[in-house]
């Protein structure tokens, strides 16, 4: 039989121990900015004289880490037949204050399309901050839509 006594001091080193880890995990916690798309969108038009295919796509960011952050590139990654190109653009925000969720917008003028007008876009999106750290936002399928169909509603 086990004495009372030994059991309290088996479950109090337990205790400790789970405090312990719990506050070790701490120091190792996995901070980044979380990215929630609201809506994208993608449209043909032009930068300059030449022909070009828009994106534009708004998020809420919020910044896990205990400092401020500020977002100061994008890159939009995607293949074409099987050869990868990566479109990076100047894109600076104010800085984004710790815990808080922001409006953000990005916009990407790809010169020259990658695809036609009738045929599905697919990219993945990356931020780098102004530690240099690249950021997933995540992969999108930017969708056409007919000339006479109004766009879909914000």
């Amino acid at each position: 039989m086990v004495e009372p006594a030994t059991l309290k001091t088996a479950a109090s080193i337990a205790g400790y121990a789970a405090k312990f880890g719990m506050w070790f995990g701490g120091l190792f916690k996995r901070q980044r900015l979380h990215f929630v798309h609201q809506r994208y969108r993608r449209s043909m038009g032009g930068w300059g004289y030449q022909p070009a295919m828009n994106l534009m796509i708004d998020f809420w960011v919020t910044n896990s880490y205990d400092f401020p952050v500020k977002i100061c590139r994008g890159e939009v990654k995607y293949r074409t037949r099987l050869r990868r190109r990566i479109f990076s653009r100047i894109q600076v925000t104010d800085y984004m204050p710790p815990r808080i969720a922001m409006d953000f917008r990005a916009m990407f003028p790809i010169t020259p399309p990658p695809v036609p007008d009738d045929k599905p876009f697919q990219a993945t999106l990356f931020f780098i901050d102004n530690f240099n750290r690249r950021h997933k936002a995540g992969k999108f399928v930017f969708e056409t839509h007919e000339p006479n169909q109004p766009c879909p509603p914000d």
